[in-house]
């Protein structure tokens, strides 16, 4: 259990500094939710919430109302993916679903830009594995 503890430690650490050196990626969260059963196959939510700086990646009114994504085509975060990282051996069907997010708040005075998408995935039941957003 110790080592498992060390890897996941160094694994944060190395996570955080190559996200923490970007000029415009603040911080975000990923949760899963089962939203049903059906036996064989589960269906999970997965939400992802990200937060960027409002200077870099502006998000409006005008885009939160149209639930559109904000402007990202100068970062890689464009085209990125929630990949997995860990016992994908028993990934149970899951395929790789994007991160771009759409603009759901901001706040100029806070410099913040917040985005989330939420995803339906089916996975046989019984699977176990990891996901990451892993820039």
């Amino acid at each position: 259990m110790i080592g498992r503890v060390i890897i996941f430690a160094l694994f944060v650490l190395i996570l955080c500094v190559k996200i923490c050196l970007t000029s415009h990626f603040q911080g975000g969260t990923i949760t899963y939710k089962i939203v049903a059963d059906y036996g064989s196959t589960i269906s999970v939510m997965i939400t992802q919430t990200y937060m960027y700086k409002y200077s870099s990646v502006p998000c409006d009114n005008s885009l939160i109302a149209s639930q559109s994504s904000p402007n990202l085509t100068s970062y890689p975060d464009y085209t990125r993916t929630l990949i997995c990282i860990s016992n994908c051996g028993t990934s149970g069907g899951y395929s790789p679903i994007p991160v771009l997010s759409y603009c759901t708040d901001y706040s100029i005075p806070m410099d913040i830009s917040v985005t989330q998408r939420s995803d339906v995935v089916n996975l046989t039941n019984g699977s176990y594995f990891t996901v990451a957003y892993n820039a």
